[in-house]
C-alpha cells in the first residue's frame, strides 16, 4: 500500500508477497495500534519516507526491514507511548541475516515500548541500525544475541 493519507489500522492483517507492505511517500501519518504487516521477500514491512509513522500495538514483519526510514527526508517514527511504562509490545522484526529490525537514515526515532528484532552476521547486530532519538526517563536500550539474532528492549537505567 503506498499512502499519502491517515491509515489506520486496528486490527487484522496487511501483507505483500514480493514489495513493502505499507510505503509512505507523503506528509501523511500513519497510526497502527494493532494487527500484523508483512513485507514481502527482500524487502521491508514499512518504509517511511516522508510524514510520521506511530505504532502502538501490532507485529510488523519485513525480510530486510522491519520499519525502514529513508535517509533523504527527516520523517518521525514513534514505537509505542511515552506514558511512564514500558511494554515489551509491539514487536518488529527483520528476518534476514544482515536485516535491519529498524533503520533509521534521517529523522527522528522515538523508543518507548516494544521490542525490535534483527540480523545478527559476523559479530555485528542489526536490530537498531542508526539513531534512537526519545527514550522513556531512566530507560536505555539493551541489546542482546542468540548468535542469529539481535533483539533491542528498553531496561532501567
Amino acid at each position: 500500500v503506498q499512502t499519502c493519507a491517515l491509515p489506520i489500522l486496528f486490527g487484522g492483517s496487511m501483507s505483500s508477497t514480493s514489495g513493502i507492505a505499507i510505503y509512505n511517500t507523503s506528509t501523511g501519518i500513519i497510526q497502527i495500534s494493532g494487527g500484523t504487516i508483512t513485507g514481502g521477500t527482500n524487502n521491508a514491512g514499512i518504509s517511511l519516507q516522508k510524514g510520521t509513522l506511530n505504532i502502538t500495538g501490532g507485529t510488523i514483519t519485513g525480510a530486510t526491514y522491519g520499519v525502514y526510514m529513508h535517509a533523504s527526508n527527516a520523517s518521525t517514527f514513534t514505537l509505542g507511548d511515552d506514558d511512564g511504562t514500558v511494554n515489551s509490545v509491539p514487536t518488529i522484526t527483520a528476518t534476514n541475516s544482515t536485516g535491519k529490525g529498524v533503520s533509521v537514515g534521517a529523522g527522528t526515532f522515538n523508543f518507548y515500548d516494544g521490542t525490535i528484532i534483527g540480523g545478527y552476521s559476523s559479530s555485528t547486530g542489526y536490530s537498531i541500525v542508526g539513531s534512537v532519538t526519545g527514550l522513556p526517563n531512566g530507560y536505555s536500550v539493551s541489546k542482546t544475541n542468540n548468535g542469529s539474532k539481535e533483539t533491542a528492549v528498553l531496561s532501567t537505567n
